[in-house]
């Protein structure tokens, strides 16, 4: 009975053991999963604001002379423009996995005639993004009267 008991305990031990490391190879994983450092999509609304609303940013396709990509959030001038203050503006972004946000985008942010800069990177790949973070209202279309 002893030596049964014996067996089912080291079998289980050799179970456990080979549980333990995966075979995940991790140049076939990144060729299967490939890391996007990017940008997916970002979106800002008031920090106070009696009625649910988001902007949708306008993420730039190409760096600028900086190597810097662009997110503008224009606040169209509508009935919800007025819950904007720029000065308290809350930022959500997506990212791919295994990708960090430096600073990390928590709290308040003021880009009332302001930019702010945010770094995307992925450890995986090694690559680096840097974002610039704008807000502003679109301004009112002036109507020209000779136009028909």
């Amino acid at each position: 009975m002893m030596k049964k008991v014996l067996a089912l305990m080291a079998l289980s031990v050799a179970l456990l053991a080979s549980c333990v490391k995966a075979d995940i190879d991790p140049a076939y994983d990144m060729e299967k999963y490939p890391v996007n450092c990017s940008v997916i999509a970002a979106y800002c609304f008031p920090d106070k604001s009696p009625k649910a609303t988001q902007v949708t940013g306008k993420i730039s396709k190409e760096p600028d002379a900086d190597g810097k990509y662009l997110i503008e959030f224009v606040i169209p001038r509508d009935t919800e423009a007025k819950y904007y203050d720029l000065t308290r503006l809350k930022i959500k972004i997506n990212v791919d996995y295994d990708v960090y946000v430096n600073p990390p985008l928590a709290g308040v942010h003021d880009l009332d005639d302001k930019t702010e800069d945010i770094t995307i990177s992925s450890p995986l790949t090694g690559e680096k993004k840097v974002y610039t973070l704008k807000a502003y209202k679109s301004k009112k279309k002036k109507i020209d009267k000779n136009e028909n």
